[in-house]
């Protein structure tokens, strides 16, 4: 129907041509910090729990409080049941 090929314009002038100097996708990896799945998905959703703020102290302790928490939500139920069905 129409014969006007790709690479013309609707003002009938040609585009430029595409610049192969430079490469955009060729980023040398030490200069972009790389992130884990998860720091990434928390960044995303825009939360901030304000651990990079914490001394190396408070850090651990707080690691330990998560730890026994995440052992108690899931032995708690664990020990009730077993102790039910004995």
């Amino acid at each position: 129907m129409y014969a006007t090929a790709t690479t013309v314009h609707r003002t009938r002038r040609p585009y430029p041509p595409p610049d192969d100097s430079k490469h955009y996708t060729e980023v040398p990896p030490a200069t972009v910090k790389q992130y884990n799945p998860i720091f990434r998905a928390i960044k995303r959703l825009g939360v901030d729990f304000g651990i990079m703020d914490l001394d190396a102290g408070e850090r651990v302790a707080v690691f330990i409080a998560a730890t026994l928490l995440v052992a108690l939500f899931i032995g708690g139920p664990i020990y009730i049941v077993r102790y039910a069905f004995s």
